[in-house]
C-alpha cells in the first residue's frame, strides 16, 4: 500500500511539469481484437488494413512501426547475432542464373551512389608466378552503370611479394602492387574482357576484389579466370556458399548479403507513399520505421507489400504487429526540461522546431534563473538546446517560450544545493537505432524526455542498427546538444562485421568538453570475446584487413600479430608436430605479456584464447 501511495504522489508532481511538453501517442493497427497475431508474408504478397487518420487540433508527425522479422533459410532460421555474422559475408542473394554468359551464375551488383563498398574477394594462392605475368578473362553486362567522381567499379588485383617472415598466403599488409581494371559506364549485353597483367617474378599471392563504391545502376559479373601459359591457374565461379568446395579460398562478400534488407512498398488509398529497403536487425524479433507524409488524412486501406525483385533472392517476413506513432509537430515543441538542477550548474532545455527560421524568445520571471539564450533564430528544423544557469535554490520555476504566434511553457521542479557525486547512468539502447535523423531524433527525444540517464552512450552497430558508415556531421550535431545540456558521453567502438569497417568516426569529430573517450565492448576490443579466430581462410584475413586496420589503438598491433599467428595455427592444425606446437604456444604467451602493457583490458580474453587454442591443438594430436 505504501508503494502505491508514493507512486501516486510522484506522478501527481510530474503531470504539471509535462503539461506543455511534446505529446506522443501509440496506436496498434494490427493485430486488432480477434485477429491473428502472426502472419507470414511471402515475397510479392502484402497485408492490408483499413485505417483512419484523425484530424488533430495541431500538426502531427506520424511514423509507422512494423514489428516482425525475416524468416531466414536453413540453419539461420533461429536468427540471432551469431547467425547474423555467419551470413553477413555471403553472396547468395545476388547470384543470378538468368543473366549469364557462360557460367552458371553471374554476381549481380546494384547501387545508388552509396558511399559504402559492395565487393567480393577471393585469393590466388599456390601458383608459380615466375613467368612474370598472368592472363585475366571475365565477362560483364551493364544497365545504366554510372560511377561518381569519387567512386569506382571494376576488378582490383592486390599483389603481394614473397618476403621473409610473411606467409605465402598473407594478404593482411598493404599490397606491394595494385592493378585496377575499371568496367566502363553505360549499358550493354555481356562483353568479355581479356587483359595480361605483368607481375613480379617474386609474387606470392594475389587478392582479387570485384565491385565498387559510389556507383549507380546495375552490373552482372562472371567470376574472373586466370591463366599462365594458357593453363588455368584460377577458376572459382560464383556459387552458393553451401556448394563451395574450398574452405580456405572462397568468395567473401561485403555488403552483398541483402537478406537483412528486404524491400517494401507502402500504399494508402492506392497511392504509393514509400518504397525502399528497410534493415532487419539480428534479434529474434525486429522492427523498422516508415515516416508517413505530413498531409496523410482520412479513411482508407493501408497496404504494406514485401517486394520481390527480379535479380535478388528474397525470403518471407513474419509480421507480428503494425503500430502508428504520432507526436505533436507544431512550429516548435518543448521536448524535455530538466526536473532538478544543481545550484551553480549550467544545462539546457531540449526543443524541436518543425519549420526553418523560427525566431524564439525565452523569458522567466524568477531571479534564481539566468537565461543564457534569451532570443534565438533557429534556422534549421530539428533539435536545439536552450541554455540557462541555476543561481539560487527555488521551486516551480516557470519558463515561457514564444515565436510571436505560439506560446508554450514548462516548469523546472526544483533548483537544489547538492554536492556533485559524479555518479553517471546511461543506456546502451542507442545500439538499435541507425544514425540518421529519422528515426534517431525520436530516440534522442525519448531518452531525455523519459529521464533515462544523466550520461549518453553512442553504440553504433551494423548487426543491431544497420549502421554502415557514421556521418561525422550528424554525430557533431548530437554532441553539440549534449554539450549544451552538460551531458557527458562516450563512444563504444564497433568492429564485428565487414559492413562496419567505416563505422567508427575520428577522435577529432568526437572531441568536446563532455567527451569521456572510447570504450571497447565488454573489454574485448570486439575481437576476443566474439571469437572471430573461428573464421577460416580468406574470411578471417578479410575481417582483419577491413575491420582492424581501421583501429587507432593497440588493438591494431594486436590484430596484425594475431593475423599472422592464425595463418601459422592453420598450418599447425594440419601438421601438429612438436616444433610447430612449441613455437606457436611460445609466441602466444609472448603476446599475452606484451598485451599486458599495450592494453590491459584485453589480457584476460587473450589468456582464455590461449587456453582454447591449446585445447584445440591437443585434440588435433589425439
Amino acid at each position: 500500500m505504501k508503494r502505491t501511495i508514493l507512486m501516486f504522489i510522484a506522478l501527481s508532481s510530474i503531470l504539471p511539469v509535462q503539461a506543455q511538453l511534446q505529446e506522443e501517442h501509440r496506436t496498434v493497427l494490427y493485430p486488432a481484437e480477434g485477429e491473428q497475431g502472426l502472419v507470414k508474408i511471402e515475397p510479392g504478397d502484402f497485408i492490408e488494413q483499413e485505417v483512419t487518420f484523425d484530424n488533430k487540433d495541431y500538426p502531427v508527425r506520424r511514423i509507422l512501426r512494423v514489428v516482425g522479422g525475416i524468416r531466414m533459410p536453413g540453419k539461420f532460421a533461429p536468427r540471432g547475432e551469431e547467425y547474423f555474422r555467419q551470413q553477413e559475408y555471403l553472396i547468395d542473394e545476388n547470384l543470378d542464373s538468368l543473366n549469364v554468359h557462360k557460367d552458371g551464375y553471374a554476381l549481380f551488383f546494384q547501387g545508388n551512389n552509396e558511399p559504402f563498398e559492395r565487393h567480393a574477394y577471393n585469393r590466388i594462392t599456390g601458383v608459380d608466378f615466375s613467368k612474370g605475368y598472368v592472363d585475366m578473362e571475365f565477362a560483364y553486362k551493364r544497365k545504366n552503370l554510372k560511377i561518381a567522381s569519387a567512386g569506382d567499379f571494376g576488378i582490383e588485383l592486390q599483389i603481394y611479394h614473397k618476403k621473409e617472415g610473411r606467409h605465402p598466403d598473407d594478404v593482411y599488409d598493404t599490397p606491394d602492387e595494385v592493378v585496377y581494371i575499371p568496367i566502363p559506364a553505360g549499358s550493354g549485353n555481356f562483353k568479355v574482357l581479356k587483359k595480361r597483367i605483368k607481375l613480379s617474378g617474386n609474387t606470392a599471392t594475389v587478392l582479387i576484389r570485384t565491385g565498387g563504391t559510389n556507383f549507380s545502376g546495375e552490373c552482372w559479373l562472371e567470376a574472373p579466370k586466370f591463366y599462365v601459359d594458357d593453363k588455368n591457374v584460377f577458376s572459382h565461379p560464383f556459387i552458393q556458399n553451401e556448394r563451395r568446395q574450398d574452405n580456405y579460398n572462397y568468395w567473401v562478400g561485403v555488403n552483398l548479403a541483402t537478406r537483412s534488407r528486404p524491400k517494401w512498398k507502402l500504399e494508402f488509398k492506392g497511392k504509393t507513399i514509400f518504397e525502399g529497403y528497410k534493415f532487419d536487425r539480428a534479434s529474434n524479433i525486429a522492427d523498422f520505421y516508415i515516416p508517413l507524409p505530413r498531409d496523410i488524412a482520412g479513411k482508407g486501406n493501408l497496404k504494406l507489400t514485401l517486394l520481390k525483385e527480379p535479380h535478388r533472392q528474397a525470403f518471407p517476413y513474419e509480421l507480428r504487429s503494425v503500430q502508428l506513432l504520432e507526436e505533436s509537430a507544431q512550429d516548435f515543441e518543448i521536448v524535455s526540461i530538466p526536473r532538478y538542477v544543481g545550484v551553480g550548474d549550467t544545462t539546457a532545455i531540449l526543443l524541436e522546431t518543425n519549420k526553418p527560421n523560427v525566431v524564439l524568445n525565452v523569458s522567466v520571471d524568477n531571479p534564481n534563473i539566468h537565461l543564457i539564450d534569451k532570443s534565438l533564430t533557429l534556422q534549421q528544423p530539428g533539435l536545439h538546446a536552450v541554455q540557462f544557469a541555476a543561481l539560487n535554490p527555488d521551486t516551480k520555476i516557470r519558463l515561457n517560450f514564444s515565436d510571436g504566434s505560439l506560446t508554450q511553457s514548462g516548469v523546472i521542479e526544483q533548483l537544489i544545493v547538492k554536492e556533485k557525486d559524479n555518479v553517471h547512468l546511461s543506456s546502451g539502447d542507442e545500439l538499435h537505432i541507425d544514425k540518421e535523423y529519422e528515426p534517431y531524433d525520436p530516440f534522442f527525444k525519448w531518452y531525455f524526455r523519459s529521464r533515462i540517464g544523466n550520461r549518453y552512450h553512442f553504440r553504433p552497430s551494423y548487426q543491431w542498427g544497420g549502421v554502415r558508415i557514421t556521418d561525422e556531421n550528424v554525430i557533431k550535431h548530437y554532441t553539440s546538444l549534449l554539450n549544451k545540456m552538460q551531458i557527458p558521453y562516450a563512444w563504444q567502438v564497433e568492429g564485428r562485421t565487414l559492413a562496419s569497417a567505416k563505422i567508427n568516426p575520428s577522435l577529432a569529430s568526437l572531441q568536446s568538453p563532455m567527451f569521456r573517450g572510447k570504450q571497447a565492448h565488454e573489454n574485448d576490443g570486439g575481437y576476443y570475446y566474439w571469437q572471430h579466430f573461428l573464421y577460416r581462410g580468406l574470411l578471417k584475413t578479410t575481417f582483419f584487413k577491413l575491420i582492424f586496420q581501421q583501429s587507432r589503438s593497440p588493438l591494431k598491433t594486436l590484430s596484425k600479430i594475431n593475423a599472422k599467428l592464425h595463418y601459422f595455427f592453420e598450418i599447425c592444425s594440419k601438421n601438429p608436430n612438436f616444433f610447430y606446437i612449441f613455437f606457436y604456444l611460445s609466441i602466444y604467451q609472448y603476446i599475452i605479456i606484451v598485451n599486458y602493457f599495450l592494453c590491459c583490458s584485453y589480457r584476460l580474453q587473450l589468456q582464455a584464447d590461449y587456453l582454447l587454442v591449446t585445447k584445440h591443438i591437443v585434440n588435433q594430436i589425439e
